[in-house]
């Protein structure tokens, strides 16, 4: 199958992208400031059909009990795929829904804590306090995801 890259950012490089059959929105849309004008350029570029892609919850959600206890933050509990979902119905799109369990990734949980280290935004040396924050057995796993599509 053929591609053709460009660089640059979503709906800016629209036109430099062209079209094709399907447009595909994989895991980026709680990256993207203002959602309409993302959702419409998509619409745009596909001959046939958009498919949006995304956890049913922002991927920090889960680390909201961290961020409090090592930063003092209330973190947000959104955006949500219910959000994204309805911004697209506001643009006018009939879009069907299908709300699935991505099979579970066990990571162990050295990985794990050094993931969460990062993201947390804390230094190498914060480890051993991430480890003792975090429940036996935990583990990080977005298994919620929300797929929805609409025919152009």
């Amino acid at each position: 199958m053929g591609h053709r890259e460009v660089l640059g950012g979503w709906p800016d490089v629209a036109e430099a992208a062209g079209t094709a059959d399907v447009a595909l929105a994989h895991h980026v849309t709680y990256n993207v400031p203002d959602l309409g004008p993302f959702v419409r350029a998509l619409d745009a570029a596909a001959r046939h059909r958009v498919v949006i892609e995304m956890t049913a919850v922002h991927p920090n959600v889960p680390t909201r009990d961290l961020w409090q206890r090592f930063h003092g933050l209330d973190r947000p509990s959104g955006p949500d795929a219910d959000l994204c979902l309805e911004v697209v119905r506001e643009c006018g799109f009939d879009v069907a829904v299908q709300r699935w369990q991505r099979p579970g990734r066990r990571t162990d949980r050295a990985v794990t804590v050094a993931f969460l280290r990062k993201r947390l935004c804390l230094p190498y040396d914060a480890e051993p306090a991430v480890d003792a924050a975090l429940p036996a057995g935990y583990e990080f796993d977005l298994r919620d995801v929300v797929t929805f599509w609409w025919d152009t």
